[in-house]
C-alpha cells in the first residue's frame, strides 16, 4: 500500500476526532465469523473473521471500525498469523448528501452473499476467498451520495494497492439501487500502475450483483468480468454465483453454485479452470426450521481441473462432501454445530485437515448486521 496515502489518512484524522468525547458512543459488531473444525483424531484448527464499530454521536457522528481475522489457525501457527488486521477505517457524514470514508486494508467485500451467509463452513474450497467476487483493500478515499434517502447511492471509491509487488492506483465506481422487493449493485473499475513500476498494463473490472429482500423465500445473483488491456481473456476470468433460499411452513432449503474467477483471490486455490472451463463449486442443504432452530443435511461438490503432487498430472476432478448440522439463532448470531464426511477420492481436499475418506466435526458462529 501506499505509504504516502496512509500517512495522509493519520493526517486528516484529528480534524475529525473534535468533541467526540462529549456525545454518546456505542460498539455495533457488523460482522463475526467464527468456525472451528476437527478432523477423527481430534486436531482442531480455527478460522474467524470480526470487525468492530465504534460510533460516536447521531446519524452525522464518527464511526470507527476495526476488523481482524485468521485463517486455517492450529497448536502450531505463530503470533503473526493468530491476529492479521484486515481493516481499519473512519466514516463520517458532515451533510446529508454525501458520507466520507477513509481505509487501511480492506474496505469492503464486493459481491458478498447476502441471501444466504454461512460463514466459514460454506468455504468449501481450502484456501479461497468466498466473500465476494473483489475486495477493495489498500489505502484510500471513499465518498458515497445517498439519493431520496438512501434509494439511489453512487460511490466513488479512490485507493492504491499492490499486486505481486507492482503498486496500483485504483479509481472505482459503485452504485446500489434498493427497490422495494429487490436490490441492484454495479460496479466499474480501473486499475492503473504507478509511475515506474514495471508493469504497464491497465486493468478493467466490471461486475453487479442483484438480489430479492423476501422474507421466506430469496435468489441472489453476482457476475464479475475483469479485463487487461492488451492481455488475452479467457471464460476462466469470470466470477459467477446464484444462491437460492427457500423458508416455508418449517422446511428450509439452500442451494448455491459459483465459480471463482482469476481475481477472486484465491492465490492457494488448487482447482484452476481447463480449456474455458471455470471450476464449478456447489452446495446444498435442506431441513426443517422451528423458530430460531434449524436442523438438515448438506452436500458439497467441486469440478475443476486439480493441481497437487499427489497426482502424476493434473486432471479434472470431482470432490464431495456431505453432513449434518443442527443451529440455533440467537441474538442476531447463529451457533451452528456440524459433522461431515469426506468421500475417497476427493482431492481437492487432500491438504485439508479432514482428507478424503475422513470425518470431521466443526462448530461455527455467525452473523451479519
Amino acid at each position: 500500500m501506499n505509504r504516502k496515502l496512509f500517512l495522509l489518512l493519520l493526517i486528516l484524522s484529528p480534524y475529525f476526532t473534535i468533541n467526540v468525547f462529549a456525545q454518546e458512543t456505542s460498539i455495533q459488531f457488523p460482522r463475526l465469523d467464527f468456525h472451528m473444525k476437527m478432523n477423527q483424531n481430534l486436531k482442531p484448527t480455527v478460522s474467524y473473521n470480526a470487525e468492530a464499530n465504534i460510533v460516536v454521536g447521531d446519524k452525522s457522528g464518527l464511526i470507527f471500525s476495526l476488523g481482524v481475522n485468521g485463517e486455517d489457525l492450529n497448536l502450531q501457527s505463530g503470533l503473526n498469523d493468530l491476529i492479521k488486521l484486515d481493516t481499519l477505517r473512519m466514516s463520517i457524514s458532515p451533510s446529508s448528501y454525501f458520507n466520507l470514508h477513509t481505509f487501511y486494508g480492506r474496505y469492503k467485500y464486493l459481491g458478498e452473499d447476502k441471501v444466504i451467509p454461512r460463514g466459514f463452513q460454506y468455504n468449501y474450497t481450502p484456501g479461497t476467498d468466498y466473500y465476494g467476487y473483489k475486495t477493495l483493500e489498500g489505502a484510500g478515499l471513499a465518498f458515497t451520495f445517498p439519493i431520496q434517502e438512501g434509494r439511489y447511492e453512487p460511490e466513488l471509491v479512490l485507493y492504491s494497492d499492490s499486486n505481486n509487488g507492482i503498486d496500483y492506483l485504483n479509481i472505482d465506481f459503485l452504485t446500489t439501487f434498493r427497490f422495494e422487493l429487490w436490490n441492484l449493485e454495479l460496479y466499474a473499475g480501473i486499475a492503473v500502475p504507478t509511475i515506474g513500476a514495471v508493469e504497464t498494463s491497465i486493468k478493467g473490472h466490471g461486475g453487479l450483483s442483484v438480489y430479492t429482500t423476501l422474507d421466506y423465500a430469496n435468489v441472489y445473483f453476482s457476475l464479475y468480468v475483469p479485463s487487461h488491456v492488451g492481455e488475452s481473456f479467457t471464460f476462466d476470468d469470470i466470477y459467477f454465483r446464484l444462491s437460492q433460499y427457500l423458508l416455508i411452513n418449517g422446511f428450509e432449503q439452500t442451494f448455491s453454485i459459483y465459480s471463482l474467477g482469476a481475481e477472486s483471490g484465491n492465490v492457494t486455490d488448487p482447482i484452476i479452470g481447463f480449456n474455458g472451463i471455470p471450476d464449478i463449486n456447489m452446495f446444498l442443504s435442506i431441513g426443517g426450521r422451528i423458530n430460531n432452530i434449524g436442523f438438515g443435511m448438506d452436500y458439497g461438490l467441486i469440478y475443476g481441473l486439480f493441481e497437487s503432487s499427489a497426482l502424476a498430472n493434473d486432471a479434472l476432478t470431482v470432490s464431495h462432501r456431505i453432513g449434518a448440522y443442527a443451529d440455533l439463532i440467537f441474538l442476531g448470531l447463529t451457533y451452528k454445530l456440524g459433522v461431515f464426511y469426506t468421500l475417497p477420492n476427493s482431492f481437492i481436499y487432500i491438504n485439508d485437515s479432514t482428507g478424503p475418506g475422513e470425518v470431521g466435526f466443526y462448530v461455527s458462529v455467525f452473523g451479519r448486521s
